[in-house]
């Protein structure tokens, strides 16, 4: 349940310029520049609707995020799963705790860090000949997204595997005693660092 994007046309905006400004997208002014940008016909161009998910912070003020709905548009039902997310147990954590306790020398201590990575969606590139399902029009103006969106099947398991590439080579740098990584971007055992 979320308000489309015409309800809330100045936030909208206001959220793609500062994702314009951030690289993650690109404006045109007719849908013709864009498809020429994109090396393809008009036709060929999805247009998807964009709504507005808002939330109050603590103090008072807007927390606003567009979602895509590629459901509507029918490129969500194009895209197959090859995966399932697999998120870490509070289990996985305790064992690598306990692990890492046995290796320490007398009166060691461990420390637990935490990550958020700003616009984690948003840092992750798409292929070029997908971009063309990443468009969206909103008072006049047509944006491209260069960058995976919030509201595409896939965006979550793309995601989850560059956090995993991310964990394998962080993980790369330190001897198994020295440090352990979970992620609640996780990814199936198998590939598990």
């Amino acid at each position: 349940n979320y308000k489309s994007a015409e309800e809330a046309t100045g936030d909208v905006t206001k959220i793609l310029d500062e994702m314009e400004g951030k690289s993650f997208c690109r404006s045109f002014s007719s849908k013709a520049l864009l498809a020429k940008s994109l090396g393809c016909k008009e036709s060929e161009v999805t247009l998807n609707k964009l709504g507005l998910i808002s939330k109050e912070r603590p103090d008072g003020t807007m927390k606003h995020r567009i979602i895509w709905d590629l459901l509507r548009s029918h490129v969500n039902s194009a895209i197959r799963q090859g995966e399932r997310i697999i998120l870490p147990r509070l289990l996985d954590i305790v064992r690598d705790v306990m692990d890492l306790q046995s290796l320490l020398e007398h009166g060691g201590d461990i420390s637990f860090y935490g990550v958020d990575i700003e616009d984690a969606f948003h840092n992750v590139p798409i292929m070029g000949d997908e971009k063309r399902f990443m468009c969206a029009s909103i008072d006049g103006k047509f944006y491209l997204f260069d960058v995976t969106i919030f509201g595409s099947r896939s965006s979550p398991t793309v995601l989850v595997r560059y956090c995993a590439w991310l964990g394998r080579s962080t993980s790369s740098l330190f001897r198994p005693h020295e440090a352990r990584l979970e992620s609640d971007a996780a990814y199936p055992p198998s590939s598990a660092a």
